[in-house]
């Protein structure tokens, strides 16, 4: 042992020395011999260990704490000077530390009293609250400001203040404090309160503060579970006038702290209570008696107390292989009449559960949900408070009236149950030009900036609105670079959405990303899931590029050899750019045995433009030039460097191509010289199309960013038969590429001025709005009495869209026609007869408009009436036909700055779900945010990006790894079984199907059960035992917790063959049932997820290693009963997961195909409003019932998808 040392410094080297664990190991000395490689400044010692080597250590630690701590850690920077002087030499000794953990004197938040002031004592709790990081000064170096002299102050207590004099000079002047030269450490205020488990019954948790010093702080976030070792220090109380009071306020002074990340860690089992649940887990009716245990004081409820039970025990999280993270906890919801118990529930659980919360919707926003900012009334800044789903990480969130929250608050239950981003391989567009894979870039910026970076386990987060990384972003009405605010990685899901759109371009994201579409005459967001093929995203008809002079290039040093010297241009010119568009397609390098830059092309015109370019821009003559292969060779060592150096994407293989960063950024005239010559190398003119063809598909999208930078529309098509890509010019974008980038001496000249005329014959489908837009405009025709030929009425049927160059065309007519209209109408006579003439109003529609009959109208044109009455007669038709005009403008104004604005819209082509492995397997998806538009431009439209937490300045992610079990009470009172459960409760289907089981509470009148209910209270109050309870036992809450948590901890189920093939019969049985398309889905994944998470809860109710046969039925019972309640359709007599999963289920869905279809042929009769009763007569000829017409109508109505234009009345958009 050490007893011959004489100090606590010496007695400490040694134990760092010498100290070994079971297996022998130098535990601590290997540690200390590895922190300068790891860069750490401080060493975590466990009490334990250094109790055990040697007893002064604990008498130390009680005594003199402080003194303890500084010698300690003086100890541990004697053995690295020794060890590891330059470490030493390279950082401040003051920040080497100690950090005690595991420490004997554990004092629960409660019982802090003032003995314990000055003592070294450790607690544990949650972390609720915690400021920013701030630098505390230690060391004060301030300036004399008449003599100039340094002095050095030591500070402790955490305030300073300057000295009165200066000590050289002797002068009484106020000193100036150098920043620059004083020493300054991390400082942090956390809040520590009292973990549920801890609460006494009907007590409010205590809570203390803890200020971190060092490398501790940030370590942990507010919901984390800590145990922080530290002394127990006070401040000061002082009264509203400043004045110091008598009493005092206690912080923990922290040394070391201990992350607990495992909910059922505290709990404490003894050897008979081990004994005892074993016992308990060999009960044949183990899983009777566990289901009985919750709340045992309601009665009946059997499904929902079993489900409980099973959200209690939980099923396996899982990381797989590829990384993708399962979640193993259910989450459920409770809809009920009210006094059907289910407040009663959520508060049993909430006292059950080892890590939970109540807590009640009503008064509940999103910020209590996740994170509230509150003001710190000692240091004045503000700081992030944990809120409930926070605070019960990794346990159950009880929500009780989920039904009372505010829609926009629901968005955080919304996000804590699910992830939304996208898939790492997305590439963005940045306004330097560069185009790198989303993942990459955030990767790199984690890599570039630790300290930035606020860990979680769902999700980190950088702030970069000072790294100047821009994107371009929109705001619907002009394109502007925006900076970056922060970037974020997030768990990857199961699976993703590929979204393909009409330019050839996709996206890969989380099945709940955004997707900006145009819908009702706006652009609104939908779930990426959601989205459906012929949808019309926007996308910008012309991006920025950049501005002349063009771009800075780099200069690379000249060669040893002075013949090789060449002039390097200092910026990007037209003349440069068109020999990169002659290398992109004809050019390549060489620099095996020489340094070559070459050109093989058999074209004379080619060949000299490219002599003339080299000579004039870089100052080089080709070396010769091959006739056999038509190679021209220019062989320098710089101008290889050059190449290198500043147009590196250019150098790598005909597959691998890019575009250089540096022509997105120099204006119109480079990209048109790049382009022109990249055209003349491989521009392809074929029957009906022209485009650029290529071996690289990166190379394929820049080609379209390049063209969007003109404004010039494109679609990217793949060959798969040459494994080739070619980027075809829309053919409304023909003529402009025509001037601007095909020379004259072209030969194919002749050939694309065919395609052009041929295609203004037809509608091509290119830069196409939305069929509501043709739809608009046939009724302005009709209002002005014009017709269009038949393309233009078959484009709106074919639900392709109509192009823009037909909208103008259209629109041109009835602007035309309605200059004609107001000259007529200023010329017209005083007569009924010619004033409804200008628009071609009959009789009855003009009767309609001033509000009389028609027969009125018949009698006053025939003069029938009096004149006083024709006159006032054809007053209020004058106003009516300029009001109908006025509507006209107002009408014309609005699609004409859709037509002339910054918008182009591409229909989504395709959609489908890909699996998160192969190929597209990953850990994290990534994300940007934008503010304020949350907005950016990449993949030639314009995508969303999600919105992370941003609350008074404080960028943060907290870890709400939470299960939700939340009740419900319906919209009308009482829970109506005709209606769906949408229509009961008025959830977004969003929310509804993020639960893996809902259930439904209905308070119905029936005398046998109401007597059995009855004698149930009453026998309780009497504290009679039930027949039930006789011969199923339930088990007492307090041993139930530990067995729940002994489950946990040490129970970790298979699923078995015999289990999985249950759950796959049950699976693909029902959606057998829906084959064929007609029929209603009546499951989906989600709910196969939750068969398994189900079955292993099971499981792990009787400590079984082994997911059993049985484990598996029950779940398929449980679900089928769920469903059963809420997703069975009494139309179809089937379950349909859309009921809850989808806006309208599939019956509701059928019932509105045929009214849309009715709608279409009323208005091919040239009807465009219909009487409800008229629509409702239609519908139920076609073999719609009413009671089934009046759902589904309703459902349109709602969803925008029809509207009522007054009166009883129906129409399209």
């Amino acid at each position: 042992m050490t007893t011959e040392l004489d100090s606590l410094e010496e007695r400490f080297q040694n134990f760092l020395r010498s100290y070994t664990d079971e297996q022998g190991a130098l535990t601590y000395w290997n540690r200390v011999q590895r922190m300068s490689l790891n860069d750490e400044t401080s060493l975590s010692v466990d009490f334990q260990d250094l109790a055990s080597f040697d007893s002064i250590f604990i008498t130390e630690a009680a005594e003199t704490p402080s003194e303890f701590i500084r010698s300690i850690s003086n100890a541990l920077v004697s053995i690295l000077r020794i060890e590891d002087p330059d470490y030493i030499e390279s950082i401040d000794e003051g920040i080497i530390k100690v950090r005690i953990t595991n420490y004997l004197d554990t004092v629960p938040l409660r019982a802090i009293r003032s003995r314990h002031i000055g003592h070294l004592i450790r607690i544990s709790g949650i972390m609720m609250r915690a400021s920013e990081v701030k630098p505390l000064l230690v060391k004060a170096v301030f300036e004399c400001r008449i003599c100039s002299n340094p002095l050095s102050h030591e500070l402790e207590g955490g305030r300073y203040s300057e000295p009165v004099m200066c000590p050289t000079c002797m002068k009484k002047t106020p000193m100036k404090l150098l920043p620059e030269e004083s020493q300054f450490i991390d400082w942090q205020r956390v809040r520590i309160q009292e973990s549920p488990e801890e609460l006494p019954p009907g007590q409010m948790p205590r809570s203390v503060d803890v200020t971190l010093e060092g490398d501790i702080v940030d370590i942990s976030r507010p919901g984390d579970l800590v145990k922080v070792s530290g002394i127990l220090q006070t401040s000061p109380d002082f009264s509203r006038r400043g004045g110091k009071l008598a009493t005092f306020n206690v912080f923990i002074e922290a040394n070391g702290v201990e992350i607990t990340e495992k909910e059922y860690e505290q709990l404490e089992i003894s050897d008979e209570e081990e004994k005892r649940i074993h016992e308990l887990s060999e009960d044949p009716y183990i899983h009777e008696r566990i289901f009985a245990s919750i709340a045992p004081s309601i009665h009946g409820h059997e499904f929902i107390k079993e489900s409980i039970a099973l959200l209690l025990f939980g099923g396996v999280g899982k990381t797989l292989p590829d990384g993708t993270r399962l979640r193993g906890r259910s989450n459920i919801l409770m809809i009920g009449d009210p006094g059907t118990g289910k407040s009663q529930i959520l508060k049993f659980v909430a006292k059950l559960a080892s890590r939970s919360l109540y807590t009640s919707g009503k008064g509940t926003t999103a910020a209590g949900l996740t994170a509230a900012v509150v003001h710190d009334t000692d240091t004045g800044s503000m700081t992030l408070e944990a809120g409930a789903l926070v605070l019960a990480d990794q346990g159950i969130a009880c929500i009780d009236e989920f039904d009372k929250m505010d829609p926009n608050d629901r968005t955080a239950i919304h996000e804590a149950m699910e992830q939304h981003s996208f898939h790492p391989s997305t590439e963005i567009l940045l306004t330097d030009g560069r185009r790198l894979p989303i993942g990459s870039i955030v990767d790199r910026l984690f890599d570039a900036h630790p300290k930035r970076v606020v860990q979680g386990v769902n999700c980190e987060i950088v702030d970069t609105i000072s790294l100047n990384l821009e994107l371009y972003t929109t705001n619907f009405i002009t394109v502007r670079k925006v900076k970056v605010d922060r970037v974020s990685r997030h768990t990857a899901p199961d699976y993703f959405i590929e979204v393909a759109f009409g330019n050839g371009r996709k996206i890969v994201v989380t099945p709940d990303h955004p997707l900006f579409i145009y819908k009702d005459g706006d652009v609104r967001t939908i779930p990426a899931e959601d989205a459906m093929v012929g949808a019309f995203v926007p996308a910008p008809r012309k991006m920025p590029c950049g501005h002349n002079p063009g771009a800075i290039l780099t200069a690379v040093q000249a060669s040893h050899k002075p013949v090789e010297a060449i002039i390097q241009p200092a910026r990007m010119s037209n003349n440069l750019a068109r020999i990169l568009g002659y290398f992109v397609t004809e050019g390549y390098r060489y620099d095996e045995s020489t340094n070559e830059i070459e050109f093989s092309t058999t074209s004379v015109q080619i060949k000299n433009d490219l002599l003339n370019l080299m000579q004039d821009i870089f100052g080089i003559e080709s070396v010769d030039y091959v006739e056999r292969n038509r190679t021209i060779r220019f062989v320098s060592v710089q101008l290889m460097d050059f190449f290198s150096e500043n147009f590196p994407e250019i150098m790598n293989l005909s597959t691998q191509k890019r575009i250089p960063s540096q022509l997105f950024k120099s204006g119109e005239k480079a990209i048109i010289s790049f382009l022109k010559s990249a055209f003349i190398g491989a521009g392809a003119v074929e029957s009906e199309e022209v485009s650029y063809r290529t071996a690289s598909s990166g190379l394929a999208c820049d080609y379209q960013d390049l063209l969007l930078g003109i404004g010039l529309q494109s679609k990217i098509l793949a060959d798969s038969h040459n494994n080739s890509y070619k980027v075809v010019i829309r053919s409304n974008s023909l003529p402009l590429f025509r001037d601007k980038f095909v020379e004259e001496w072209d030969s194919r000249l002749e050939r694309i001025d065919q395609i052009i005329k041929q295609s203004s014959r037809r509608n091509d489908h290119h830069d196409v709005f939305l069929q509501s837009f043709g739809e608009r405009l046939m009724q302005l025709s009709r209002r002005v009495g014009i017709t269009h030929d038949c393309d233009f009425y078959r484009s709106i049927q074919d639900g392709f869209g109509i192009t823009r160059y037909m909208l103008r065309k259209c629109l041109d007519s009835i602007i035309n026609a309605r200059k004609q209209v107001g000259e007529n109408f200023e010329n017209a006579s005083d007569s009924l007869k010619s004033l409804r003439k200008i628009l071609k109003w009959s009789q009855e529609t003009a009767a309609q408009k001033i509000g009389i009959s028609k027969s009125s109208i018949y009698h006053l044109e025939n003069g029938d009436y009096s004149i006083e009455l024709l006159e006032k007669t054809i007053e209020k038709l004058k106003r009516s036909i300029r009001a109908e005009l006025d509507v006209l403008d107002s009408e014309i104004e609005k699609i004409e700055s859709h037509l002339e604005g910054i918008l182009s819209f591409l229909r989504i082509e395709s959609i489908r779900r890909i699996d998160n492995a192969g190929p597209y397997s990953t850990e994290y998806v990534y994300d940007v945010t934008v503010e304020p538009e949350h907005s950016f431009i990449s993949q030639g439209t314009i995508l969303h990006n999600t919105v992370s937490i941003a609350k008074a300045g404080i960028v943060a992610t907290l870890n709400a790894r939470t299960s939700i079990l939340a009740a419900a009470n319906p919209t009308l009172g009482r829970y109506e079984p005709s209606l769906s459960i949408q229509d009961n409760i008025k959830l977004p289907f969003t929310i509804l199907s993020r639960f893996d089981l809902i259930w439904i509470l209905v308070d119905t009148v029936e005398e046998s059960k109401d007597r059995e209910l009855a004698k149930f209270i009453l026998g309780m109050h009497r504290m009679q035992t039930t027949k039930e309870k006789e011969t199923i036992p339930p088990i007492e809450p307090d041993f139930l917790k530990k067995y729940i948590g002994y489950a946990n901890i040490h129970v970790t189920p298979q699923l078995t063959a015999e289990a999985a093939e249950v759950i796959e019969s049950f699976y693909v049985g029902l959606r057998s049932r829906a084959e064929g398309g007609a029929a209603p889905v009546p499951i989906t994944a989600r709910q196969l997820e939750a068969l398994v998470r189900l079955s292993e809860a099971r499981a792990r109710v009787s400590l079984n290693t082994e997911v059993s046969r049985e484990d598996a039925q029950a779940a398929v019972h449980l679900m089928e009963e769920s469903l059963r309640m809420v997703a069975f359709d009494p139309v179809t007599k089937r379950i349909d997961i859309d009921r809850i999963a989808s806006p309208i289920s599939a019956s509701q869905r059928n019932a509105s195909e045929i009214i849309l279809a009715a709608m279409k042929a009323f208005e091919a009769e040239g009807k465009s409003s219909i009487e409800k009763e008229t629509l409702l007569q239609r519908v139920s000829e076609m073999g719609l019932s009413k009671e089934r017409a009046e759902e589904a109508l309703s459902k349109l109505l709602t969803e925008g998808i029809l509207f009522n234009p007054g009166g009883e009345k129906i129409k399209r958009p």
